[in-house]
């Protein structure tokens, strides 16, 4: 009984806290949050066009590069930057723009400009971050010289850091490109879907853990060549299968 009365304070005094929280968020950071990115660009428009704030501007700019709406999601970073450069947004917005072109697979661009923030901003709060998009950058150029280079980095000066455990995972896919068609929280389900790939192609099975629990990706080929991984990405693409080029 005594703990059953201990575990419901503590759950009580959990959900207290949560609540608080939740009352000092805006309304806009509580749309997206819930993934609600159309109310929240709403919300950030109205706010916008009665007054303009550092907030509003973020948040409207996060949730069209949620939606993939990357041209819109800059023009709104750009006037956060422009506007409020004592905003505590700023540092986040910076690197969010230049995420928009990571994310359009603009590799030249976007490397380059990450190396620019490093140069510019020695002081910025978020170069874990930027160290890990410049390794995948490398890795998706297959140029893993430089991708071991930015992991490296990242164990070594951010050990303790959430991108440092992304820069592991990285670097334990290997110096190679692999084409994955599959993904599946069940072992069995897994190869018995590479079972119908195995008569044409080389395919494997690679374990990654998550959070806590571990998916079970289906993988075809290690090439050392993005060309080669391409070419059987258009053969499975043209049989019918969900491909993706990693890394």
């Amino acid at each position: 009984m005594k703990h059953l009365i201990k575990y419901l304070i503590v759950f009580s005094l959990a959900n207290f806290s949560y609540s608080l929280y939740a009352q000092s968020l805006s309304s806009a950071e509580k749309a997206y949050i819930r993934g609600d990115y159309n109310e929240t660009i709403r919300i950030c428009l109205d706010k916008i066009n009665s007054s303009v704030s550092d907030e509003a501007l973020y948040f409207a700019a996060l949730s069209f590069s949620k939606l993939g709406n990357y041209p819109r999601a800059r023009e709104y970073f750009r006037r956060l930057l422009k506007g409020f450069k004592n905003s505590k947004f700023y540092d986040k917005a910076l690197i969010k723009l230049v995420d928009t072109y990571f994310l359009e697979d603009n590799l030249e661009k976007s490397g380059y400009l990450y190396k620019s923030i490093l140069k510019e901003y020695p002081n910025l709060s978020y170069k874990p971050l930027v160290y890990l998009r410049l390794a995948q950058i490398s890795a998706k150029q297959g140029n893993w010289q430089n991708m071991h280079h930015y992991i490296n980095i990242i164990k070594h000066a951010y050990p303790a850091s959430v991108e440092n455990r992304l820069a592991l995972r990285l670097e334990r896919r290997g110096d190679f490109f692999t084409v994955q068609v599959g993904a599946f929280s069940s072992k069995s389900n897994a190869v018995r879907f590479s079972r119908r790939l195995k008569p044409i192609y080389p395919v494997y099975i690679a374990a990654e853990k998550e959070e806590n629990f571990t998916l079970y990706k289906v993988r075809v080929g290690k090439y050392k060549s993005k060309a080669q991984a391409e070419n059987i990405y258009d053969s499975l693409t043209n049989e019918g299968y969900p491909a993706r080029i990693y890394p």
